[in-house]
């Protein structure tokens, strides 16, 4: 299991059996990771080795993690794996959008502005946001994405 920290510590548990977890923070190289101030975790095969590699998405100004398992207990982070970092992002799903055999990746923005809405008599009767646009990145195999929500 992994857990984001926001602003705190990441966590990895490792599952031990019985309903017992580890805490492999430390040793898996999670504990040791500077990924910025966290919100959502994934995890899939990305480069197709046998192992589950995590995601995590981030606030702004800083890029969505890609950490790589190792296949020894072990991650490393990803650096530049997508092109990202201009919003905030809160979730992210994988999906192999163009049927290449590679996990591509959908992230989900928040909003950036927000106010409220009033009517006649200046009563507040709702709220207005400004959204960054949601992403798709492609999978390009070797352990970068490329961004393309326009396609």
């Amino acid at each position: 299991m992994y857990f984001t920290g926001g602003i705190g510590q990441e966590k990895l548990y490792r599952n031990i059996g019985n309903g017992q977890f580890q805490d492999v923070s430390v040793q898996s190289g999670i504990a040791a990771m500077n990924l910025g101030e966290t919100f959502g975790v994934i995890s899939g095969d990305i480069d197709n080795d046998g192992y589950r590699d995590i995601l995590v998405t981030t606030y702004w100004n800083s890029g969505t993690a890609v950490l790589r398992n190792q296949g020894n207990g072990t991650f490393v982070l990803v650096p530049n794996a997508l092109n990202d970092v201009e919003n905030w992002k809160t979730a992210a799903s994988f999906a192999d959008v163009n049927k290449d055999g590679f996990l591509d990746v959908y992230l989900t923005s928040y909003v950036f502005n927000s106010g409220v809405v009033f009517d006649g008599n200046n009563e507040i009767v709702g709220f207005d946001y400004d959204c960054n646009l949601n992403q798709l990145f492609i999978n390009n195999g070797n352990l970068t994405f490329a961004e393309a929500s326009s396609s």
